[in-house]
């Protein structure tokens, strides 16, 4: 068993038939089915089920296809990292940080830490959580930042405790909302939301209103882009959940304000989340360490 038969493996997963796999990997279509037979007798698995005109993965193929796409990650990183380091520099850290996270305390940690090192690389993947962590296990990232109610707490992840990040409820200045003293959750179950459209906050808003016994509003708007979600809140007429660092200069300019409610603001603690099943390359280690460094600074 190598490299290239798990290569070639992957390549027929990812096309589904050896034709279209052989096809794009430029290979033979009897060779690459040697190939995929002889990871198979090297493993003692059958990867493939035939069906008609297609193939159909089997749960070993699965979990033989997961290890493989880190093993091919992992060496393509090391490849980089060599390249760099043959070139004089430090080398190369990939990230992940969901948009709530963009211009926040861990944004500038980041920064801090890269400028304090000319010789580092640094690629930033901005995405939500769920497309983040198929990264990180696929070895796509070294890690990524996120919030730790939002983190899948599977064994195959570990998360690091950076600092506590703030959530706030905002609409414009001339609602009845703002101008309350309190609001009652109840009160927002009629109103009109804007939310960042993932499972996450689908379940804040499940979870928010089912304290007080009420369903979620039905009247929202779902949008993936927090500037997309700010734009609607600054017209007027929607209520929405944001970090207390993408409203400060909203809030402080008049263009949004706080809706005081009962369980506001909410707290969240956001972290590094890593990969059990791999060490972090020294880079990313190295990388880690200044940021945390940097976020327990301030």
């Amino acid at each position: 068993m190598d490299l290239r038969q798990l290569k070639h493996f992957c390549g027929v997963a990812a096309a589904g038939t050896f034709t279209r796999a052989a096809n794009d990997l430029h290979i033979s279509q009897p060779a690459l089915s040697r190939s995929v037979k002889i990871l198979e007798d090297a493993l003692d698995v059958v990867l493939f089920d035939r069906h008609g005109r297609g193939l159909v993965i089997t749960q070993a193929g699965e979990l033989v296809l997961r290890y493989a796409s880190q093993i091919i990650n992992s060496m393509d990183t090391l490849k980089r990292e060599i390249g760099t380091l043959r070139a004089g520099g430090l080398g190369e850290a990939r990230i992940g940080v969901p948009p709530l996270l963009t211009d926040s305390p861990i944004e500038r940690a980041i920064t801090r830490a890269v400028l304090a090192n000319e010789r580092l690389q640094v690629d930033i993947v901005v995405g939500l959580y769920e497309e983040l962590v198929d990264l990180l296990r696929g070895g796509k990232l070294d890690f990524l930042i996120s919030a730790e109610p939002q983190m899948d707490t599977a064994a195959d992840l570990r998360f690091m405790e950076l600092m506590p990040i703030q959530s706030v409820l905002v609409t414009t200045p001339d609602s009845p909302f703002a101008k309350r003293d309190i609001v009652e959750v109840k009160e927002l179950q009629d109103a009109n939301w804007v939310i960042l459209n993932n499972p996450h906050n689908e379940a804040f808003m499940t979870s928010f209103f089912a304290r007080k016994g009420l369903e979620a509003p039905r009247r929202r708007i779902r949008t993936t882009s927090l500037n997309t979600l700010r734009s609607f809140l600054r017209q007027g007429g929607f209520v929405g959940l944001l970090p207390a660092h993408w409203v400060e200069s909203d809030l402080a300019e008049n263009r949004l304000a706080l809706i005081r409610v009962e369980g506001m603001p909410v707290v969240r603690q956001v972290g590094i989340v890593t990969r059990t099943s791999a060490p972090a390359s020294p880079t990313a280690a190295f990388l880690i360490e200044q940021i945390i460094r940097c976020a327990s600074d301030g």
